[in-house]
């Protein structure tokens, strides 16, 4: 118990505001560069997408898809992220607010 390999978290990004994710997101980087494997279940797309490896459907009791954030969050019209929504008519695959803005600087040359 003091030492384990995998992390189960259910909907742990719930109420908690913007600061506090990104210190959630610091706490399980270095959970998982210590080898801890971490599942969650979560309904907070815009987490998953920065900051997941891999993120999956599951629907009735089974895994649908699996792949990565960017194929995942960018291949799909409903259920993605808000950034994707916005941009997915100018930029292929932009699912995160960075994503948009590095591909703006890149394709534009200008500056956010």
């Amino acid at each position: 118990m003091t030492e384990p390999k995998i992390l189960l978290l259910d909907e742990p990004t719930k109420g908690m505001d913007s600061f506090f994710k990104e210190t959630f997101a610091t706490i399980l980087n270095k959970l998982k560069s210590q080898g801890i494997t971490i599942l969650m279940v979560s309904h907070d797309v815009e987490f998953c997408a920065k900051y997941a490896d891999r993120v999956s459907m599951f629907f009735d009791g089974q895994v649908l898809t699996t792949d990565t954030p960017q194929n995942f969050f960018g291949g799909n019209s409903f259920y993605t992220t808000a950034a994707n929504r916005m941009s997915k008519h100018i930029f292929k695959n932009a699912v995160t607010a960075e994503n948009v803005v590095e591909l703006y600087r890149k394709n534009k040359g200008g500056t956010v």
